[in-house]
């Protein structure tokens, strides 16, 4: 083998190599990046109410503009810890507070249908006791793996 042959060989396979390993890669990231969990929710408030569905990505902050009730509603959950999932309700006023006088409790998302408390007022700071107003309810239902209920919203089907 010549030189010239000898480096040409070389150098194909590793610019195969890198082409194959780059593809790889990006197949990778994009199947982790396709992979999502879908939140059923209804929100009951003295002010009114917003139901509905919606489909999030795992390792990114899903927020769900309730117009209705001017609030947004903020869910996340890591793709290698799915035992839970942080929550933000955004409201004016000092809405939304949950039990415990916390603006971002952190909850267990393969409860089966939950119910919130929701409050508004101050958010507790240390062992401070606070009391504040009740003003109504965050349902919330999580399929993790995408295998039940498909039709939206799922509470229509089945009661939460």
């Amino acid at each position: 083998m010549m030189r010239t042959e000898w480096l040409d060989f070389i150098m194909g396979i590793d610019m195969r190599a890198v082409i194959v390993s780059i593809t790889l890669f990006l197949v990778g990231v994009l199947e982790a990046r396709a992979e999502s969990y879908r939140v059923d929710y209804a929100v009951k408030l003295q002010a009114g109410e917003a139901t509905g569905s919606v489909n999030c990505h795992y390792d990114e902050r899903c927020v769900v503009d309730l117009k209705t009730l001017q609030m947004k509603l903020s869910i996340s959950i890591l793709r290698n810890y799915r035992g839970r999932a942080d929550l933000v309700l955004d409201g004016k006023n000092n809405c939304c507070l949950f039990d415990g006088a916390t603006r971002r409790p952190s909850i267990n998302p393969r409860q089966p249908g939950m119910r919130l408390r929701l409050f508004t007022g101050e958010a507790a700071r240390g062992l401070e006791y606070v009391e504040n107003e009740p003003i109504g309810l965050l349902y919330l239902r999580f399929n993790l793996d995408g295998s039940d209920c498909l039709e939206a919203p799922c509470w229509q089907h089945t009661p939460i």
